[in-house]
């Protein structure tokens, strides 16, 4: 008798003597690796077609995967799991059918369990997944590999196809499938923005919005922490509707200031025009045949590069926005818009309400004396940051000009010792008036309403009578960033100045 027919001579009398096991002991030896009370509900022995489902997405030809997944079945299923294994080793090279038996004897059920081969098979898929899927992409997919059959799996797939089903039409999904893997933050820049986002920084002329839009885009390319945040580094596209003759010169300011060669940043030739369709079709080839896998398009500024139509316009900024949409869900990209402030109230964007409201996240930057300050002002899914302060530093590009002399440009640096402490404007006025309201007495407390009202009352009198919203989310921030950074204390409705700040 050969090896092979020996093999499976000992590989019938396995599952024959198991068979013959009376119904609890099988039921036992089915769950060997469990002592949840709940193994029947979760591993069933009618999941053996979606265990066997999972198993095709693993590489049989991987010793640590083969083993791990023999150890998986044993300790799901008893010699039911040897079947599985023994059909699902022959898809691997290396595959010996005299081997299994051996192998399959010395596994200890305890120390792994079935959860090990599903959590493979998703490693699996979703590096073998496209980042964005076509719903008959998708349909075709399910179809090959049966994942009907399997939910686990399925629900991989159609995270997916997911954003560009909202390009091919309207379309519904299962909510558990949202619910079905954890969503947690994934950021582009920690704790400022996450991937595939819109994003507007905006702020007056001539306050260096631009040189912090390049900054940013400069670190993520080049995978370069930003000012200590860390970052997601990836090919950064830089649209620049105004200042391209200087972009050159700030872009060597910055390889000189960081120490590193400009890599996986590209600019363009002109400036788009987001009003039209077609023009942003223009935008994706140009993207896709440079770098198909952007992670932040930067459009400086929006005026700039948004075409023929009105910022003040809501219906223009709706099929503006459309427009931008089709580029994310196309590129998977963040989009940074760069953006003036209004012309009568510095405190929001210029132009149509509906550009905030479409954003993710929003960032304001102001000139406080010698520094700027960037503050958060919109963060739709996660907490708001605390504000920071930069100064401007003159950087040598190491060029000269016709007459012999250095040519410098600008770049922007953490203010010294900056770690979320310096006041904003608004922080540092609603300190104010709580310390005129307590007489100055350091110890002496007032009720949380009577210090809003007459933050209220100060601020509508600056500014002449700003929106009451954003009167409230002014003092929400400015009381928040007071008590996080120990100027204050609020105890059942009061507030209390602490010593020492």
């Amino acid at each position: 008798m050969n090896t092979q027919s020996m093999a499976k001579k000992v590989l019938e009398a396995i599952q024959s003597d198991f068979n013959k096991l009376i119904p609890e002991q099988r039921k036992r030896h089915t769950y060997i690796a469990a002592n949840d009370d709940d193994i029947d509900k979760w591993w069933p022995e009618h999941r053996l077609e979606e265990v066997r489902i999972a198993l095709q997405f693993l590489d049989a030809d991987d010793r640590d995967i083969w083993i791990k997944a023999g150890m998986a079945l044993k300790a799901w299923a008893g010699s039911d799991g040897l079947k599985l294994w023994n059909d699902w080793s022959k898809n691997s090279n290396k595959y010996k059918a005299e081997e299994i038996p051996k192998v399959w004897g010395s596994f200890q059920p305890e120390s792994v369990d079935i959860g090990t081969v599903f959590h493979l098979a998703q490693e699996d898929l979703n590096a073998l997944l496209p980042s964005h899927l076509s719903r008959e992409e998708m349909k075709a997919f399910v179809e090959e590999y049966e994942l009907n059959n399997c939910p686990q799996l399925l629900s991989i797939v159609h995270a997916a196809v997911v954003p560009l089903q909202k390009q091919d039409g309207f379309a519904l999904i299962p909510a558990n499938e949202l619910t079905a893997v954890p969503h947690k933050p994934d950021w582009l820049i920690r704790d400022m923005f996450e991937k595939d986002t819109l994003i507007n920084v905006f702020g007056p002329p001539a306050s260096y919005k631009s040189f912090m839009a390049l900054d940013m885009a400069f670190c993520i390319a080049n995978g370069i922490n930003w000012h200590g945040k860390e970052v997601s580094s990836g090919a950064v596209v830089y649209i620049a509707g105004e200042g391209r003759a200087g972009l050159g010169r700030r872009l060597k300011a910055l390889e000189n200031y960081y120490g590193t060669e400009t890599n996986q940043l590209f600019t363009s030739t002109g400036s788009a025009e987001l009003m039209s369709a077609d023009n942003i079709q223009e935008v994706m080839d140009a993207i896709n045949a440079i770098c198909p896998d952007p992670k932040l398009v930067i459009f400086d500024t929006l005026h700039r590069n948004m075409g023929e139509g009105d910022e003040n316009s809501a219906s223009d900024m709706a099929k503006l926005l459309k427009n931008i949409d089709a580029l994310r869900y196309t590129t998977g990209a963040a989009i940074m818009l760069v953006h003036h402030t209004g012309h009568s109230d510095t405190g929001r964007a210029r132009g149509s309400s509906s550009i905030r409201a479409a954003m993710d996240v929003e960032y304001t930057i102001k000139k406080n004396g010698s520094s700027l300050e960037l503050s958060c002002t919109k963060s739709k899914d996660n907490d708001e940051p605390m504000g920071m302060h930069f100064a401007v530093k003159q950087i040598d590009t190491g060029w000269i000009d016709e007459n012999g002399v250095s040519i410098s440009s600008l770049v922007l640096e953490l203010a010294s010792g900056d770690d979320g402490i310096k006041l904003s404007e608004y922080e540092q006025s609603a300190l104010n008036i709580l310390t005129f309201l307590v007489g100055s007495s350091v110890g002496t407390v007032v009720t949380l309403e009577t210090w809003r009202l007459h933050c209220f009352q100060q601020w509508e009198v600056e500014e002449h009578k700003p929106n009451r919203d954003t009167l409230k989310k002014r003092f929400l921030r400015s009381r928040k960033a007071l008590e996080e950074k120990g100027h204050i204390e609020l105890k059942e409705g009061e507030v209390l100045v602490k010593e020492n700040k």
